[in-house]
């Protein structure tokens, strides 16, 4: 696998019997691409992590690349849930690579989006909170409108529900 380093993000591929590939976003079209190993124009190369080997012919390597490609459509791209080592991942399990995209190439990635996750979690639950005080004070306003429960006047010692409380 390559890793390339860019505005401080690991950008991934795959090296297999002498192509390197990839996944990024383009508005229309397939993400997967191909090119030299160690040669992507858009990136500077950083390292290559070892993941080991695959038994697979290059016939079956295409193949796969092939199915992936239908799969992967650029526009899909999304740089926290499915970005270039997501891709690399799925592509190492596929070649039966008998090591694993290590986590710290996508920490960032997975960091952000468990805080995305967890921020939406507290607005759904911020709104889940709203939407019962609100059905709570439709109820005492429907209760009260019905007669059937007293207002009591704001406590203010003269008992006509206005004005400053008495000190």
């Amino acid at each position: 696998m390559k890793e390339r380093n860019i505005n401080k993000q690991l950008l991934s591929g795959v090296e297999v019997h002498g192509r390197e590939y990839s996944f990024g976003f383009v508005e229309e079209g397939p993400g997967v691409y191909p090119c030299s190993p160690r040669k992507n124009p858009m990136y500077k190369y950083r390292e290559t992590v070892e993941l080991g080997t695959t038994a697979m012919a290059p016939a079956a390597v295409r193949a796969l690349i092939a199915e992936m490609t239908l799969r992967w459509p650029g526009a899909s791209y999304s740089l926290l849930t499915r970005n270039c080592v997501h891709f690399c991942e799925e592509l190492c399990a596929g070649l039966g690579c008998t090591d694993s995209v290590p986590p710290w190439v996508n920490a960032a990635a997975a960091g952000a989006d468990g805080a995305a996750r967890a921020a939406s979690a507290a607005v759904a639950a911020g709104r889940e909170l709203a939407k019962g005080a609100r059905e709570w004070l439709q109820g005492v306003a429907s209760a009260v409108a019905a007669g059937a429960v007293a207002v009591a006047p704001e406590a203010n010692g003269n008992g006509s529900g206005t004005g400053a409380a008495k000190r």
